[in-house]
This record gives structure tokens, C-alpha cells and sequence, in this order.
């Protein structure tokens, strides 16, 4: 009975020197840590560099109050806000979700436009970082994630932005790029090895604004690839054209009038008149000239399809054009964004992430 009670006693010594140690070590990293880096008192109004922490979901500041700090390895140390009126915890950041810097996503985002593969990207990054004196580590996954989660925020923006009827007049085409497949024998789901096959991609663009509206990717060529190009075209533009333009390929002409049966079309064939797209043409070649190479082979339809996102993206918001008196096709188109000269990919994210969240709660967006 007296060993028994020795080896309680023993274990409930162990058990309030273990919590004695946990709660000390808590309160030496959650409270003397804001002492000795001079950081905000927990509980107190936040004071951002912005202006303001404006909660996401009620978008108020007046009941919103710092409630600790997120330490990160490569962005330093992220104030975090509570709002006591909806009782929301958030960072007033747009990649709250990675602890990567601003110009690592910019160097990603426009090594990937070149079309570098994702393991050189990951490699350029660490050789900047040595030479800003940071200890950034970054992997080809994570190349992957960055440039993922930072497309959807900018197609969700462009889903959502309102663009203007000036040019009423489409041009739809379709180029083949090759990429690795996986080869199925009949009647069984066995992959055997890859072989390269051919994938396609629908581009179409609106004449007068030369905006890109879609590139759209798929594994035949046949009416109802044309008819998915078109039916995303819409959803971005929000109207349907008047004239639509094409070379002699029936899938294009059956595909629009399967959607669109009071739109006109004028379809001649390459070998009559070659200028007659010309307008497609030249964006195929721009479309060549960045990351979508003609002899390269991609691994799968996902790569590509990000890979051909980037260059729509930054021809539609980031390149000006001489046609259009030194402006970008979505400001000719009617979209309103801060763009100058020096425009860069962390600040067109973060204007379309706090675009998208006062859509979302019925406030117009300002610039």
C-alpha cells in the first residue's frame, strides 16, 4: 500500500513539473516575446502600417483588437486581429496561408511565365534569397502551390469584374501542344507507359479590346470542346457577340451554333485568306514566345493549363499594347485596376483579394 502511494505521489510530482514547465515556457513565448521585440500588447486597438485592421466578414474596425503575432521563417513576424463582433480571427494579409515574402511571389510568378520548369524556379529563389541574406527554402511543390493559390484569387477577380460591350466581334482558334499521357489498354484501366500525345488548346479573344477571354484546354479536338470555349467566354464577358470570327473547321461553327443560334459567323479557311484571324494568330505566337514553347512537352494537362492561364493573365493586365495606345486590353476592356508601369504581380493579388471581399459584402471596390 506505502509503494503504491510513493509511485502516485512520484507520477503527480512528474505531472505538475511537466505542466509547471509547459505553462512557463507558454507564457515566455506568448507574453515576454511582445516585451523583447517591442510588438503590440495583446488586447490593445491594432495600429496597421495600412491604416486600420478592417475585419473580412463585417468589415468594421471599431471592435477589432490585436490578439498576437504569427511568427513565420521567411516573412517575419504577421500581427493577427480578432473581431469581438462577429468573434473572427484573421491577418490582415492576403497570404495569410504561405509564410513566403512578397517578392518571392513575384520571382515565381514570372519565372513560370517563361515557362522554367518548377525545380530551376525553386532554385532561383534560393540563389536571391542568399543574396538578400534570407534563409528561404522553397521546393518545387510549393512552386506549385504559390502559383496555384495566387491564379485562383486573379481568375476569381476577373470571373467577377465587369467588362464593357465596346467590341462586338470574336475571333476563336485552336493551336495543339504535346504533352506526356498515359497509355490504357481496351476494356482496362492498366497504364501501361506514357507517350506523348496532343492536347488542345481554344483560345478566344474580342477584336476591338484584344482582350483574351478564355484558353481553354482539352484532350480532342470536337464540337464540344468548342462549344465548353465558348460557354467560358460568355461567363467572362457576360455578353454575346454579334460576329464571330473562324477558319474552316465545322467544330467551331457547329459549337457557336449550338450556344448562340442568332450570332453570325464568318468562317474562311486558312489557305483562302490567312489575315482573315490574323488577330489569333499573332496571340498564338505570343502565346509560343512565353511558356507554352512549341517543342516542349508538358508532364500533364494541369501544368498546361496553369502554364497557359499565366500568359492570358499577363497579356490581359500587365502588357501594354501599341494598337491600344500604350494600354492593357482589360483597361481598354473596361476593368478597373491600379495598373502603371512598374506594376507587380503582389500588388495586382492584393488589390484583387480586397476586390473580391468587399464584392462579397456588397461594397463597391475603389481603387
Amino acid at each position: 500500500m506505502s509503494t503504491r502511494r510513493k509511485k502516485s505521489d512520484k507520477n503527480q510530482v512528474s505531472l505538475d513539473y511537466f505542466t509547471g514547465r509547459v505553462l512557463g515556457l507558454y507564457v515566455y513565448l506568448g507574453i515576454d516575446r511582445h516585451k523583447r521585440e517591442g510588438q503590440q500588447t495583446v488586447g490593445q486597438p491594432p495600429t496597421h502600417r495600412d491604416g486600420p485592421a478592417v475585419c473580412p466578414l463585417c468589415l468594421r474596425s471599431d471592435r477589432v483588437i490585436h490578439r498576437g503575432t504569427r511568427i513565420t521563417k521567411n516573412r517575419g513576424n504577421e500581427p493577427i486581429y480578432n473581431c469581438r463582433r462577429c468573434d473572427y480571427k484573421f491577418a490582415n494579409t492576403p497570404y495569410a496561408r504561405t509564410h513566403y515574402p512578397d517578392w518571392v511571389v513575384d520571382r515565381v510568378l514570372s519565372l513560370a511565365i517563361h515557362g522554367l520548369p518548377l525545380r530551376t524556379i525553386a532554385d532561383e529563389v534560393k540563389r536571391e534569397a542568399l543574396i538578400r541574406g534570407e534563409d528561404t527554402k522553397i521546393c518545387r511543390q510549393s512552386v506549385r502551390n504559390v502559383i496555384q493559390r495566387n491564379l485562383k484569387i486573379i481568375l476569381d477577380f476577373e470571373l467577377n469584374a465587369h467588362l464593357n460591350s465596346e467590341s462586338m466581334t470574336w475571333q476563336i482558334d485552336d493551336t495543339p501542344q504535346r504533352y506526356t499521357g498515359k497509355r490504357k489498354e481496351k476494356d482496362d484501366t492498366t497504364e501501361l507507359n506514357n507517350r506523348q500525345v496532343f492536347a488542345w488548346i481554344t483560345n478566344v479573344i474580342v477584336e476591338k479590346t484584344r482582350y483574351w477571354l478564355v484558353c481553354w484546354i482539352s484532350e480532342g479536338r470536337s464540337l464540344l470542346e468548342s462549344e465548353q470555349a465558348i460557354r467560358r467566354a460568355l461567363r467572362v464577358a457576360k455578353r454575346a457577340p454579334v460576329l464571330i470570327k473562324c477558319d474552316g473547321y465545322k467544330g467551331h461553327i457547329r459549337g457557336v451554333r449550338c450556344l448562340l443560334k442568332h450570332v453570325k459567323i464568318v468562317s474562311i479557311p486558312k489557305d483562302q485568306d490567312f489575315a482573315w484571324i490574323n488577330i489569333i494568330e499573332r496571340l498564338h505566337r505570343f502565346l509560343r514566345a512565353f511558356a507554352v514553347k512549341k517543342r516542349r512537352t508538358f508532364r500533364s494537362l494541369d501544368t498546361l493549363k496553369y502554364s497557359t492561364e499565366l500568359v492570358r493573365i499577363y497579356y490581359n493586365f500587365f502588357r501594354p499594347h501599341e494598337t491600344l495606345d500604350g494600354e492593357t486590353p482589360a483597361r481598354r476592356a473596361g476593368i478597373e485596376y491600379p495598373y502603371h508601369e512598374g506594376l507587380t504581380w503582389s500588388e495586382f493579388i492584393r488589390f484583387a483579394f480586397d476586390w473580391i471581399r468587399k464584392r462579397r459584402h456588397g461594397i463597391q471596390a475603389s481603387l
